[in-house]
This record gives structure tokens, sequence and C-alpha cells, in this order.
């Protein structure tokens, strides 16, 4: 049953190139949020996206044409041009989306972040109304990029001890906060090796968690004999960008 409280969930995007892996991560919260209710969805920080530039054609097109597909495809997504930080009052006490509802208490606002000491219970449903991701490549070390909005003082919650793509992080708060859902609950597949096209191509994702694909969103069971065999996650991240080599200096 889905929560009576209605949550906003805003992905701060925290690289200046819109990559295609980011974009079907997006893509892939919209899907996970769209036949819900009581939410909204919203990715900030959207100028360093609209602005890029580059000396490269090559990423200025790639760019353009992921940015296309992000606003045609989407549902649910809105965007909002700066930074997170810029939507809250100067004495921090309330966050404001100029677009939308009315002001939000500073302490009903949640970042989900690796480090925090308390993980996300479905009694946090009605602390929070408002969730807040970083959204980035992710690293394996991990390189803290959240610690920039952790610097502003928000309520913090973890979703465990491994790393979640923005996507996972998003579906497990909202399986948590919108279907009440235990952390403890939720079958895992932790660190899951993938397959390629090629015999012998695989991929092992370290570091990072993921919901077992047979682990229904609506009902919450796990199909007999299905646990630990697939990750859910976007298809196309699945079966493509996995498997391909990504400099990020390139996009500099």
């Amino acid at each position: 049953m889905e929560s009576s409280h209605h949550h906003c969930y805003i992905i701060n995007h925290m690289d200046e190139f819109l990559f295609e892996w980011s974009l079907c991560e997006y893509l892939q919260i919209d899907s996970y949020l769209s036949p819900l209710s009581r939410v909204s969805l919203y990715l900030s920080n959207f100028n360093t996206i609209a602005k890029y530039t580059s000396n490269s054609q090559k990423n200025l097109k790639e760019n353009t044409e992921n940015l296309a597909i992000l606003q045609k495809s989407s549902n649910l997504l809105k965007t909002l041009p700066l930074d997170i930080s810029a939507y809250l009052s100067p004495d921090k006490k309330t966050f404001s989306i100029p677009i939308s509802q009315e002001p939000i208490d500073f302490s009903q606002i949640c970042l989900l972040d690796m480090r925090a000491e308390k993980t996300l219970t479905p009694e946090d449903s009605s602390r929070f109304s408002l969730f807040i991701f970083g959204g980035i490549l992710g690293d394996h070390p991990p390189r803290d990029r959240t610690s920039a909005l952790r610097k502003q003082g928000f309520e913090l919650r973890n979703l465990g001890t491994l790393q979640m793509s923005t996507d996972t992080a998003v579906l497990v708060t909202s399986l948590i906060v919108d279907r009440g859902r235990k952390f403890e609950e939720i079958a895992w597949l932790d660190e899951p090796e993938l397959k390629g096209k090629i015999k012998g191509e695989s991929v092992q994702i370290e570091g990072f968690r993921y919901v077992d694909l047979a682990y229904g969103i609506e009902g919450g069971v796990v199909e007999e004999g299905m646990k630990g065999k697939e990750p859910r996650m976007n298809e196309k991240i699945r079966k493509e960008l996995i498997f391909k080599e990504l400099d990020l200096n390139d996009f500099m």
C-alpha cells in the first residue's frame, strides 16, 4: 500500500556532462516513481548540463542528444536550474522550489549518504518529505563526492554500507518510505557479475549493491528459485554500457 505522505525526490546532478549512463539511470528512476501518485521528482543543478561547453564537437553533440532524450522520454521528472543549495533560505530554515509546493522545513529534508549513522526506516516516511541524492557516476572505492551536500547540515540516512547506483538508491528509498518495506526485508544482490554477448565476456560490479530482480516492487516477493540471479537495473546499462570503458577525462 502506498504511503499517505507526499514525498519529493531531488537528484542533484554533479557532473558537467550528461553521460549516457546517467541518462539511463535518470530514466530508470522516472519509471520507478511514475506509477506512484504521491511523489514528485526533480533534477537540480540542471544548468551544469544545459551550459556544458567543450572543444570536442562529438561531446557537445552527445550531451545535446542525451538532454533531448531525457526531456522527451521522462514522465515525472522536472528540472531545476541551480544547485540544491540555491533553494535553501539564507537562514537554512526552509527549502523552496519556485515552481512547486509550499516551503519545506529544513528538518524535513533527508540526504541519503552511505556514511550516515542511521539507516532509513519506514517510520521516516512521516519524518521527512524531501529526499536528496547526489547524481554522480559512482566509483570504487568511492570518492565521497556527496561531501559537498553533507556540508549543508541535512539530516542523514544510509541505505546500508555498500554503494548503490543513483537509480537503485531512489528505488530503495521509495520502497521504504512509500511502500513501507523494511531495509532488511528487501532481497539484495551484492557485487553481481554480468555476462556479455561475447562468449566469456563478463563484468563484476565491485562494491555495489542492487535489488534482486526477482524481488517484486509491487508485492515484495522473491520468486522461488530466482533469488540471486539478476540485479534490477536499466537494461541498456546491463546489456551495453557496463561493458564499455569510460574515461571521464575525455569529457572535462
